[in-house]
């Protein structure tokens, strides 16, 4: 315990000053709350209030700065964690530049997991770890145990291996850049992939382990693995990272192809998410959560399943009629509720309305009557088709490379010409993708005038 002002007046200075530095200055504000919370230590632990009139730290508090219980507390608990030794005025070196509030959101978590929070966190990274940890805390170790877990994860060596699998199965765009990064050895790519902005916490989960928190910091070199049920961490360096990386890749392959040999599962299509460029990148990516599976249905065969069927389309279509039929009651929006079929039905309602005539009432006269008053039918010319819409097209004159071709269209249409000619390359080895004289052979191809492959 430091020296203290034993004296209520050089307390009251102290105290003072400590509640200024809170209230300017985003740069003392931490040190600020550090240094209220060991005065409110000193009022609770010594007799400096004897001449002060105030029978306890908490009517002090309250009667001066305004103080509720709640807040006192909070302002005691920052000092236990983030000064030296724990009663002290000085904040602890390694928060200087984290703001109160952030060191507030991280009295939640345990010290494992404070330590890896820096200033370049912010207080939605925080929360958004605080709560990864309390949805972990809800589950049990006997569910944890009963999970269904992946063979080919189990079989892996390591729990480096382990984690590193998980997020590539969760991230698989990650998957694919480290791929493409890694084939070229470009480990710092890598690392940056990993780590965009020098920092990032992937929250993952393993069935039958747990959740597991992999923290990145490209300026340390540190690769830490921290267990959240056990409270157990465990360091590596960024080359054991990579190496885990690679053993999941299949570099014959093209990197979809070789995502989809490991998890066994077609590779996932995503649209792209916008990142708008004055928002800044959160360094704490959730964990995925894992799809719950939907009990198979068993259906019936033959007669039966078709009366089931009609009779679940019933109820459907019944229940809004029920809701209607009520006197005074709003309608209830049925948007998510409506079966996929009710619009094609409705077209067909009103197709089956426009086709029948209607009635003709006694005594009316109608022009169909009169065959004389009506307009004789115009027969049709023959137009003349083009060369486009005829069933076969005359040929070119002559072939032209395929690179001549492309330069004929737009942006879009070579766009468009190269997807279609990438589906015909699923054969192809990623490394013969990558070949410039692969590339060279097929622009200077010969094509026909609508780039299709020439034959002679």
């Amino acid at each position: 315990m430091e020296n203290m002002t034993t004296d209520y007046q050089g307390f009251k200075r102290d105290t003072d000053l400590a509640v200024e530095k809170i209230r300017t200055g985003a740069m003392t504000m931490a040190q600020g709350a550090v240094e209220l919370g060991y005065q409110l230590k000193v009022a609770r632990d010594t007799g400096v209030l004897q001449e002060s009139g105030y029978s306890s730290m908490g009517e002090f508090a309250r009667a001066e700065y305004g103080l509720r219980p709640d807040q006192t507390t909070r302002y005691i608990q920052l000092n236990d964690k983030y000064s030296e030794d724990g009663y002290s005025r000085r904040l602890k070196e390694k928060y200087t530049g984290i703001g109160k509030t952030i060191l507030m959101e991280m009295l939640t978590l345990p010290d494992i997991i404070s330590d890896e929070i820096t200033e370049n966190f912010s207080k939605e990274d925080v929360r958004a770890l605080s709560a990864e940890l309390k949805e972990e805390n809800e589950i049990t170790d006997l569910e944890v145990m009963m999970e269904e877990t992946d063979q080919t994860q189990e079989e892996l060596p390591s729990i480096l291996e382990q984690t590193a699998y998980q997020l590539g199965k969760d991230q698989p765009q990650i998957y694919i850049d480290l791929f493409e990064t890694l084939y070229i050895n470009e480990s710092q790519a890598a690392a940056e992939i990993l780590a965009p902005d020098e920092e990032k916490i992937y929250s993952l989960r393993i069935p039958g382990t747990g959740r597991i928190l992999l923290s990145l910091k490209l300026s340390e070199q540190q690769v830490r693995l921290i267990n959240v049920r056990s409270q157990e961490k465990e360091d590596f360096t960024w080359q054991q990272l990579e190496a885990a990386f690679r053993k999941l890749m299949d570099f014959t392959n093209g990197p979809e192809e070789s995502w989809k040999e490991q998890y066994g599962e077609e590779f996932p299509r995503e649209e792209p998410k916008e990142i708008k460029p004055d928002k800044k990148q959160s360094k704490v990516q959730k964990a995925k959560k894992p799809e719950k599976k939907k009990p198979e249905k068993i259906k019936p065969t033959g007669k039966v399943e078709n009366s089931v069927d009609n009779h679940t389309e019933g109820q459907k279509t019944a229940v809004p009629e029920k809701e209607d039929s009520v006197p005074g009651k709003p309608k209830a929006d049925f948007h998510s509720e409506t079966p996929e079929s009710q619009p094609e039905n409705i077209e067909k309602s009103q197709e089956t309305a426009l086709s029948e005539p209607e009635p003709q009432i006694p005594g009316q006269d109608s022009i169909e009557n009169h065959p004389e008053y009506m307009p004789k039918p115009v027969e049709p010319k023959e137009q003349e088709i083009a060369p486009a819409q005829s069933g076969s097209e005359p040929p070119a004159a002559e072939p032209k490379t395929r690179k001549e071709y492309i330069d004929t269209l737009t942006a879009y249409g070579t766009a468009e010409y190269i997807a279609r000619a990438m589906r015909q390359f699923t054969n192809k080895t990623y490394n013969t993708l990558l070949d410039p004289d692969f590339w060279n052979e097929w622009l200077n191809g010969k094509v026909d005038h609508n780039g299709r492959p020439w034959e002679d």
